[in-house]
């Protein structure tokens, strides 16, 4: 399954799984089903993209979850940089080319 996190905008097409809050995000994640990612930086909360995608880094470290294929889409330049990063870090520990 696709996991779309924003809390605006509506994902290319009906394929995608879509939450607009850190914690609906997480609560999709636990499920263990989610193969791809794409994430929003500004979901409007106190708690952010970026966030869930800590949160999702440390259960792909202790092996809780898999790792998913994952992008971003936010619009936010830094955040943007930021997030791919992570997951460029994640990919490379994970022995994962994108």
């Amino acid at each position: 399954m696709k996991l779309w996190i924003d809390d605006n905008r509506e994902p290319p097409d009906g394929d995608w799984i879509v939450v607009r809050t850190y914690e609906d995000a997480i609560e999709a994640l636990r499920l263990g089903t989610i193969s791809s990612i794409s994430f929003d930086h500004d979901l409007g909360t106190e708690k952010d993209g970026h966030d869930v995608l800590c949160w999702l880094e440390e259960q792909i470290e202790n092996d809780v979850l898999p790792c998913p294929c994952m992008v971003v889409h936010s619009a936010n330049p830094v955040e943007n940089k930021n997030m791919r990063q992570a997951i460029e870090r994640i990919y490379e520990r994970e022995g994962i080319t994108p």
